[in-house]
């Protein structure tokens, strides 16, 4: 599946997340995200990230790039250039849509990974069958761009739902904010 936008809000009646997948083919796809499938799940996703980004140069080891840099601050970097490149003020467009899955969102009990050759990760959603009812399932083909896409968009939605799920690890302070504390800093009292 073509992803075309992705667009997730916090629905407080449900306690859950809402999923829309549109693609190119003018189909959407609906997902439930609950808080406990997201904690198990996106620390999985956030490392199998790292694990996509790719060496700079033929001879560099798993763990650092030319330049000494460790890979997860190579990721860091490629999320902040794919969610710059991303558009995410463009609406979200649910015109003319087909539902191959059906109107009701698919709640998945769950959630494979499976990671692909060519940098793709495939993610593969179960629903269990209620009733005399069919399981439903869906698949979508994540590339690195829509992953840290996809990854920035549950950080968002997640700071809303306030369940005090973290996707991306904060930034360190730098070593300018470090001076700038050092500066500010009041001078000890030295008391006789």
């Amino acid at each position: 599946m073509d992803i075309y936008q992705l667009q997730a809000i916090y629905v407080a009646q449900q306690d859950r997340i809402l999923l829309r997948l549109n693609t190119h083919a003018h189909q959407e796809y609906r997902l439930w995200l609950t808080r406990r499938m997201l904690t198990s799940f996106l620390p999985h996703l956030v490392q199998v990230s790292e694990q996509l980004t790719p060496a700079q140069a033929p001879n560099i080891g798993h763990d650092t790039s030319h330049d000494g840099a460790d890979r997860s601050a190579l990721t860091k970097f490629q999320r902040q250039e794919a969610v710059a490149r991303a558009d995410f003020e463009t609406a979200y467009n649910a015109d003319l849509l087909t539902l191959p899955i059906g109107a009701e969102p698919l709640l998945p009990s769950q959630i494979q990974v499976m990671q692909l050759t060519n940098r793709h990760l495939c993610l593969s959603f179960q629903e269990e069958a209620q009733g005399d009812d069919k399981p439903r399932d869906m698949q979508v083909t994540l590339s690195p761009e829509i992953l840290h896409s996809f990854l920035h968009l549950m950080d968002l939605v997640l700071k809303a739902a306030d369940w005090g799920v973290v996707t991306l690890p904060a930034a360190p302070p730098t070593e300018s904010r470090a001076l700038d504390d050092f500066a500010n800093a009041q001078a000890p009292r030295l008391l006789h």
